[in-house]
């Protein structure tokens, strides 16, 4: 865990590492230490879209706070779109950024530790508890993670899509589901995802070598962090 700090705003980071390029945008920099040495206030990226929005990327290869300058890059996520919102206009998101470490080849992520939320697959090759499903379909769900040690009250809405990938150039099963994750209703997902005989018969390739591949791909994610 570390602090990020932007003029008087300071939050706590949660930083990982994966393998997995970003989902929406990647910004490749060439000659960035020339850039940097030249003392270039600030890079912009092309626009983009995302979750409905239009943003660029807005970075200071020599951070934009004059008490950090020189010590930190800065790196901001800026909504473009602003003129068709409605006055008083907010938009709720989880930001992360991601940096690529040329030397171990995976991507160290940095994200708002109050917006980071571990989630988890749970799948049932025979189908979960209820009866109408056992032994009769696979089952899949979107579970958060250690809900327990969340605050009261908390609520994380994601749009979600699981996928069963064929082995070969065949179509893949997929579907998409949005919910949102609270106490109460910590798992979300599809007891019916596919009948096991149309899992298990070999000619639409979903299993190969006895290896099945689940998918998982989250497209929207926001935290509600004030309650009436």
């Amino acid at each position: 865990m570390c602090q990020f700090k932007s003029g008087n705003f300071q939050a706590d980071m949660f930083i990982s590492k994966r393998k997995h390029e970003p989902a929406h945008y990647m910004l490749t920099i060439e000659s960035f230490s020339i850039l940097s040495e030249a003392k270039t206030s600030k890079i912009e990226s092309d626009v983009f879209e995302a979750s409905g929005h239009k943003w660029r990327l807005d970075l200071y290869p020599n951070g934009n706070n004059e008490g950090d300058k020189g010590s930190h890059i800065s790196l901001y996520a800026v909504i473009c779109d602003t003129e068709s919102c409605s006055k008083g206009w907010e938009v709720c998101v989880d930001v992360c950024f991601f940096v690529y470490d040329h030397i171990h080849h995976h991507y160290v992520t940095f994200q708002d530790a109050n917006g980071h939320r571990t989630k988890k697959v749970r799948l049932y090759p025979k189908g979960n508890d209820s009866d109408s499903v056992k032994d009769a379909h696979l089952s899949t769900f979107l579970v958060v993670h250690d809900a327990a040690s969340f605050p009261a009250g908390w609520k994380v809405y994601a749009k979600f899509k699981f996928r069963v990938k064929s082995q070969s150039s065949k179509s893949d099963i997929e579907e998409e589901i949005d919910h949102w994750f609270c106490s109460s209703y910590y798992a979300w997902g599809f007891p019916t995802f596919m009948p096991l005989n149309q899992l298990n018969d070999f000619e639409n390739d979903f299993l190969l070598n006895d290896n099945l591949t689940v998918e998982v791909e989250i497209s929207v994610m926001g935290t509600l962090r004030c309650f009436i």
